[in-house]
């Protein structure tokens, strides 16, 4: 009687696995992987996202999307270049500068400074993508900055909805939303599978009073 007691215990505390915990929902190893995976992209953009706020906020520096892939390969179209002010007098060649592009002052481009002119107040740039300089040279009052961090793709949703690319931004918030619920497999301890074989159960008043019962005849 001890014995098939304590053996009926033992089976009802087996039995509390991660189905008595979700009820028909079992976590399964996939669907934590998923989670993880979800948690990685969401951070990743969070993460990106906050450099691009914590520059401009403590050090003043001036985001600004590329456009463009004329910059290419060193900075691609959706990159965030934060830029810092300057002085032009003190613009070198080789640094990346923002500036009002020649006859179109409400349009900003950034390329890289190839020769300075200081007599004229003048700036020859090139984007490293292109074969050739310019074709307009830059006056000094017209630039804005020169790149101090580039943050890789985080601007491609201002890009997407700047040029029209609006499924694209709707793709890229779908895929967001879905990764944010998928990353609470990977948060909360009721969807992780490895952690299973380690809950604490306590015995069913039930059970306990059968072992006591049965010990006592």
């Amino acid at each position: 009687m001890v014995t098939h007691a304590v053996l009926s215990a033992k089976k009802r505390i087996g039995a509390l696995s991660a189905y008595d915990r979700l009820g028909d929902e079992a976590p399964t190893g996939t669907q934590f992987f998923l989670g993880l995976s979800g948690l990685l992209v969401v951070t990743v953009t969070m993460a990106f996202a906050t450099v691009v706020f914590v520059a401009a906020v403590l050090f003043g520096y001036q985001p600004s999307v590329l456009m463009s892939g004329s910059m290419s390969p060193v900075l691609e179209a959706g990159d965030v270049v934060l830029f810092e002010g300057i002085d032009p007098t003190e613009v070198g060649i080789g640094n990346v500068i923002l500036f009002e592009t020649p006859g179109r002052p409400d349009v900003l481009t950034a390329h890289r400074v190839t020769a300075v002119d200081s007599a004229a107040q003048l700036i020859t740039t090139q984007g490293d993508a292109n074969r050739g300089v310019d074709s307009n040279r830059v006056p000094f009052d017209s630039v804005k900055g020169f790149g101090r961090i580039a943050v890789p793709l985080i601007g491609l949703p201002t890009m997407w909805l700047a040029t029209g690319q609006t499924a694209l931004f709707g793709f890229f918030v779908l895929i967001m939303a879905l990764a944010t619920w998928m990353s609470r497999w990977a948060l909360l301890d009721r969807f992780d599978p490895w952690l299973d074989g380690f809950e604490t159960v306590s015995l069913d008043p039930v059970y306990t009073q059968m072992t006591f019962n049965a010990s006592s005849a």
